[in-house]
């Protein structure tokens, strides 16, 4: 295909090839303009040496699931071209760079990178619900693009995708995302087909260095082979094997992840195939976290929250601890555990307050509180009381003033 040349696709429009972009494996990329809407695009001209019929059967099958209409950040085949014995497709234009460029220099913040991997993931289950596997779910299939209004997220190269009926993909994916049973299938010489359980090995690899900004291979990656075994064992920055608050590599440190998202991790880059979570479980996860990230005031640090978490991830800094203290009698009630039950036994001096009066979680340095008795209880807003809905958990904070029926206590930090 020659640059400034005019092409016609199966639908009849015409498309003028402006520039030569790339190659890869197994294709040419080049820059388009449609003749009638001067709109970008991009054409992947496939070389000689594969089945032209089966490749044409692979593009349409993947057309007909007009991916496009699902999400236009799913970047999929949307028109045919066959020409001088070639053939390819159209696809639109992407701007932004790819993920492993966007990541060698990171100027963004850990919530954003949070909110990156959950639009990642939403992208994927779009795929996995209509049963498609992605195939080849690596850092240069992702392309993001930071503007004004935020950061994007695209998903491009769909050509490994593996999904029943459709004609079976020819190629393995990227060594750095390859499940281990990949690995054994090409040791044994057998054709390898892509899964949804192969995709969420990949994903969560990719996962990995977009949240913690290092790859689950790190250390072990100066040869092929040594990258084979450090992805056939188990996560290997599990905190159950090294030390959790190190991040030797200029890294997030483990630390900062909760358990739910640990626990993902854990069975997501794992050998047990039947063990591995959905993306729906990642989004859940994800979704949760985005809530629960807390700066170290100290350090100024991330970390997300969890009853299990009583200090910083970077530099250890406690948690502020908080309690209760009631002014009629001046006992303190300390916020020590992670779920607490306060009520007449633990305030006294009334009557009027219920025998379970306030169910109390903590997370992280958050203390939830759930208010349930019968006669009330109340929030100083700074001029009169403001009565709390029963069973409706807000947030307390430090010099908070409440009345809990009729007896006052104020929020306090304990040393």
């Amino acid at each position: 295909m020659q640059v400034g040349s005019s092409i016609t696709t199966i639908s009849g429009k015409t498309f003028k090839v402006v520039n030569f972009l790339d190659s890869g494996g197994e294709a040419f990329l080049y820059e388009t303009l449609n003749n009638d809407t001067n709109e970008k695009g991009v054409i992947k001209i496939f070389r000689g040496n594969f089945d032209r019929h089966e490749k044409e059967e692979r593009i349409r099958y993947l057309m007909n699931f007009n991916l496009h209409r699902k999400s236009s950040h799913i970047i999929a085949p949307r028109d045919i071209y066959f020409g001088n014995g070639e053939i390819g497709y159209l696809m639109p234009f992407v701007p932004g760079i790819q993920l492993v460029e966007f990541l060698e220099k990171p100027k963004f913040s850990f919530k954003e990178g949070i909110q990156i991997a959950l639009d990642l993931c939403r992208l994927v289950k779009i795929l996995h619900r209509q049963n498609i596997a992605y195939g080849d779910l690596n850092h240069k299939n992702i392309m993001i693009n930071q503007n004004g209004n935020g950061i994007d997220v695209y998903c491009i190269d769909l050509d490994n995708y593996s999904t029943p009926n459709a004609p079976p993909s020819r190629m393995a994916g990227q060594l750095f995302f390859m499940p281990p049973e990949f690995n054994q299938a090409i040791k044994e010489k057998k054709h390898i087909i892509p899964t949804i359980s192969s995709d969420i090995f990949s994903l969560s690899v990719v996962l990995s260095e977009i949240i913690l900004l290092i790859s689950p291979s790190v250390g072990s990656d100066g040869s092929p082979e040594e990258i084979t075994q450090a992805l056939s064992l188990p996560w290997r920055l599990d905190p159950v094997f090294i030390d959790s608050h190190s991040n030797p590599y200029g890294n997030y440190p483990v630390a900062v992840l909760n358990n739910e998202l640990c626990g993902l991790f854990r069975r997501g880059i794992n050998p047990n195939i039947n063990n591995r979570p959905t993306v729906f479980d990642w989004i859940k996860a994800l979704e949760k976290a985005l809530s629960r990230i807390y700066i170290c005031p100290e350090c100024g640090c991330p970390t997300i929250i969890d009853q299990s978490k009583n200090f910083c991830s970077f530099k250890k800094h406690p948690f502020e601890r908080l309690g209760l203290l009631i002014n009629k009698n001046q006992n303190i009630i300390p916020f020590d555990r992670s779920a607490l039950i306060i009520g007449r036994d633990q305030i006294g001096c009334s009557d009027k307050i219920s025998k379970i009066h306030i169910c109390c979680e903590r997370i992280g340095p958050h203390i939830w509180i759930n208010p349930i008795g019968l006669n009330g209880t109340f929030r100083w807003s700074g001029t009169n009381w403001i009565k709390l809905q029963n069973k409706k958990t807000i947030l307390l904070k430090k010099n908070d003033k409440l009345r809990i029926a009729d007896i006052e206590v104020n929020v306090i930090t304990i040393n």
